[in-house]
């Protein structure tokens, strides 16, 4: 499997557990489904190059500092989300690491 079909296959999961979770905006979920392979690489990459600290020290304001704009108004979205809501926190760092190492796995 590529390494963007793959980063694609775990967006879906990841838009369809905050779907479940309670997630009031749809629109900003279908968009994270419609991420193109190619996009999903470079959001995975500047997790890699640019919030690998945040996401080992699983810190909310860290990841949004780290990413800065180019995290996006979606992904703030999500994750102040997730942040408001403790029981979604293990699995939501474990997408972020899963994205960021799947990028850096060659290193």
């Amino acid at each position: 499997m590529r390494m963007g079909q793959f980063l694609k296959e775990k967006a879906t999961n990841m838009s369809q557990w905050l779907a479940t979770a309670g997630k009031l905006s749809q629109g900003n979920l279908s968009q994270i489904e419609s991420l193109s392979e190619v996009q999903l690489v470079g959001f995975a990459q500047l997790l890699h190059d640019e919030c690998k600290e945040a996401i080992v020290q699983r810190d909310f304001d860290g990841l949004l500092n780290a990413g800065g704009e180019q995290i996006g108004s979606n992904v703030r979205e999500v994750v102040v989300f997730v942040r408001e809501r403790d029981e979604l926190h293990d699995k939501f760092w474990r997408y972020m690491s899963l994205f960021s190492d799947t990028v850096g796995k060659d290193e």
